[in-house]
């Protein structure tokens, strides 16, 4: 049925595997294009942005820990990564405006599905030659953390009440997805505005279980608690 079509497209990309994907991103100061891979089971992204203003960077998200790799120059840092925790992110600076966008991406957006109240079907649409459905979903936020399994629950937290801040307190979210006859979400866009400002990503699915292994910078390499 419609609700089970939605609230089981999440496994159905963990149990595809490392899914290559690519979106199109606003998220306040921040917006672009990106490629990269999602991998759910593992709760792992990696994304490669083309940032308006900024240009290249690349986003690894691991559980609690998203780490950034900026343009050469663009930060006087003697290691090319940083490490944000996002238990405990810094608040004020360039950092804590980049901590904002390390709670969003591709694992919340699969997660909201989970918090799925209503679903709405929209029509049959085409995505990338695809045939699939497309859905207005209503999700309330204060579920998709019991939802989730209890190896995800806090990170899965983190980001929830990180995006409950963000829209004024509000548990309330709308995402639009299209689901394949096979059950694989090919298309995600979720858009929230708080402020004037404009929250979200538009992510093509494809290529599910042919993307390449997500795996944290070597440590070696990453900033400690840069001055940003």
């Amino acid at each position: 049925n419609t609700a089970a079509a939605v609230s089981n497209a999440p496994d159905s990309i963990a149990k595809a595997g490392p899914t290559k994907i690519v979106c199109t991103f606003t998220y306040g100061p921040f917006r672009g294009q990106a490629t990269g891979v999602v991998d759910a089971a593992g709760r792992k992204s990696r994304l490669d942005l083309q940032m308006a203003g900024i240009g290249h960077v690349t986003q690894i998200s691991d559980g609690s820990h998203a780490y950034f790799k900026f343009p050469p120059g663009l930060f006087q840092m003697k290691k090319p990564w940083i490490d944000i925790n996002l238990q405990n992110p810094p608040t004020t600076g360039t950092l804590g405006t980049t901590a904002s966008l390390a709670y969003g991406g591709a694992i919340l957006m699969l997660d909201e599905l989970r918090g799925a109240t209503t679903t709405d079907k929209i029509g049959d649409e085409q995505v990338s030659g695809v045939p699939t459905t497309h859905y207005l979903v209503t999700v309330d936020l204060r579920k998709v953390v019991a939802a989730s399994s209890q190896a995800a629950r806090d990170s899965v937290r983190l980001a929830v009440d990180h995006t409950i801040k963000g829209q004024g307190g509000s548990a309330i979210a709308h995402t639009n997805v299209w689901i394949g006859r096979d059950g694989l979400i090919r298309r995600q866009s979720s858009f929230f505005g708080v402020g004037g400002s404009r929250y979200g990503f538009d992510i093509t699915y494809f290529g599910f279980g042919k993307g390449q292994s997500v795996q944290p910078p070597p440590r070696s390499l990453v900033s400690a608690n840069p001055k940003l």
